[in-house]
């Protein structure tokens, strides 16, 4: 869970075809492989046929799974502090995520705005490392903002900005475009390094250069129907 819906969600943009920075990119990779290859071999008593599969992709020495030793920890590995500070920033998103829910505002909405009330113990945690930590709410719950303010309750609390602007609003359109685009590049079974030649609804001209970067379009035509469609570019 962990893994899945908090580390690579939140890594989706250091690995898309685009992203610039090669150290890091290559960073995520040897942490996720590192933490692959210690999964599939504590699997591989429950799983055989599964973990093994798993890890002869990832491992080019044509070992098989059930001949590894058992991980042990490495404790010099293991950040105490980050591990609880990362339990609190899962724990505050999760304030955010209700909140978005209770409101009826899906994820895909960017939002102003969002106004956290912490206690003590969080606004501790989130201002040892304020900016980078700001930085994964934001991205988290697609805000643009995020402010802390300090409350003297023993729970944290969130408040959400709620009213859209037409930038907003059109932020949100665009992010539902995208991953649509993204469904018909898989309906097509066209590879994450492939070019595509794209029709779509009419957009304001601002957002055509980062859908060309997100989607790998080399021409965008843009149509007065709510319709998509593209094919891989000659």
């Amino acid at each position: 869970m962990d893994l899945s819906q908090w580390y690579l969600r939140l890594s989706r943009s250091r690995v898309w075809v685009n992203s610039n920075d090669q150290i890091d990119k290559q960073a995520f990779y040897t942490t996720l492989k590192f933490v692959l290859l210690r999964l599939t071999t504590i699997l591989s008593i429950f799983l055989p046929f599964f973990s093994e599969e798993i890890f002869s992709l990832l491992n080019s020495s044509n070992q098989s799974v059930h001949l590894q030793n058992w991980p042990e920890p490495q404790t010099n590995m293991i950040s105490k502090s980050l591990h609880q500070d990362m339990q609190t920033l899962r724990r505050l998103a999760e304030l955010g995520h209700a909140a978005r829910k209770k409101q009826g505002i899906k994820v895909k909405q960017p939002l102003s705005k969002a106004v956290y009330k912490l206690n003590v113990k969080d606004q501790f945690v989130v201002s040892n490392n304020q900016p980078q930590y700001l930085e994964l709410l934001q991205q988290e719950l697609n805000l643009k903002k995020v402010e802390l303010q300090k409350t003297k309750a023993k729970e944290s609390s969130v408040t959400l900005e709620t009213e859209l602007t037409e930038d907003l609003v059109w932020e949100g359109k665009v992010r539902d475009y995208l991953r649509q685009i993204q469904r018909e590049r898989q309906k097509q079974n066209l590879e994450i390094t492939d070019s595509i030649t794209l029709t779509m609804p009419k957009v304001p001209d601002k957002y055509l250069p980062i859908i060309k970067q997100k989607v790998l379009a080399k021409k965008i035509e843009l149509s007065d129907q709510d319709i998509i469609q593209l094919s891989r570019a000659k």
